[in-house]
């Protein structure tokens, strides 16, 4: 998963006045400050082990992963970010914390000199077409 994406969990408030349900987006830490001392062993485990099954799941489905699969690093680096940045230069920016959130990845993965750094690595593999087909396929990612 990225790094700059946190976490979130839709969580149902019972109202017992009114029964009936309020859904809430809160953040792991909040799910647990609301949480009674009592349970909040029994919830923070239970947040870790969805966390981790949801790591596992993700991880098999990756295409990324499984495209840059046994090439170099520099190779699986460079397609991450043709792949990233490729997707964020198509995002709108419907509002400002749309833009900076689009400006900060755009940063994060140097896409100012994307073409510089690609075209250095065609020529450092220019002799093996396996990794240029990684390249030329991140770009459709």
């Amino acid at each position: 998963m990225n790094s700059y994406l946190q976490p979130l969990i839709v969580v149902t408030e019972w109202n017992s006045m009114t029964s009936s349900g309020n859904h809430v987006v809160m953040k792991p830490r909040e799910v647990l400050e609301r949480v009674s001392a009592r349970y909040r062993k029994q919830v923070r485990l239970a947040l870790i082990a969805t966390s981790l099954l949801t790591s596992i799941a993700h991880a098999d489905d990756d295409p990324l992963s499984e495209l840059t699969n046994g090439q170099p690093r520099d190779v699986a680096l460079i397609a991450e970010r043709i792949a990233m940045c490729t997707h964020f230069a198509g995002e709108e920016p419907y509002d400002a914390g749309r833009r900076k959130e689009i400006a900060v990845v755009m940063k994060k993965y140097r896409c100012d000199r994307l073409d510089r750094d690609e075209a250095e690595l065609r020529r450092r593999y220019k002799d093996a077409p396996a990794v240029l087909a990684v390249l030329q396929k991140a770009h459709a990612w």
